[in-house]
């Protein structure tokens, strides 16, 4: 999420600077890194930036929309902030994706593979769901800037 407008997902006080296409890519690669460092972590640091995420999130549409209003701040980020969501989503999914197939691996009867085998095995795929996150952070960064550029 950037900050690139006063009703931006992640709001924030707008600077020419921020504008452009690689500052908004930049900002939200390293949101949807962070969210994916949970594969280092079991899935910990996923989990803190996610609830310290939301509660910015919140706070800041909370500051936006009483400035501008609820419907001007969200008619403002209805274009990119759904795509950029979705590519945090997948990023944090990745994260923890190796620690949930563990945790699932540890729970099935009958002799499964074992945890550090299953933990292993998930990170192949957790890398694969967020390079389609980062996809879609890319594809969001590219409309967040032809929306603000455009205003």
């Amino acid at each position: 999420m950037t900050s690139t407008g006063p009703a931006s997902a992640t709001g924030g006080a707008p600077a020419a600077s921020d504008v452009s296409f690689t500052a908004i890519l930049v900002r939200n690669a390293g949101a949807a890194m962070l969210l994916f460092s949970g594969v280092a972590t079991a899935g910990f640091s996923t989990l803190i930036a996610l609830g310290l995420m939301a509660a910015y999130i919140g706070a800041t549409f909370g500051a936006a929309a009483g400035t501008v209003g609820a419907a001007d701040a969200l008619g403002s980020i209805v274009l990119y902030a759904p795509l950029e969501f979705l590519g945090l989503l997948l990023a944090a999914t990745a994260g923890t994706l190796p620690v949930v197939a563990t945790v699932a691996s540890a729970l099935i009867s009958g002799g499964g593979p074992s945890p550090l085998r299953s933990y292993g095995t998930a990170v192949g795929l957790s890398l694969k769901t967020f390079g389609v996150a980062l996809a879609v952070v890319v594809v969001a960064a590219a409309v967040e800037a032809v929306v603000i550029t455009s205003r």
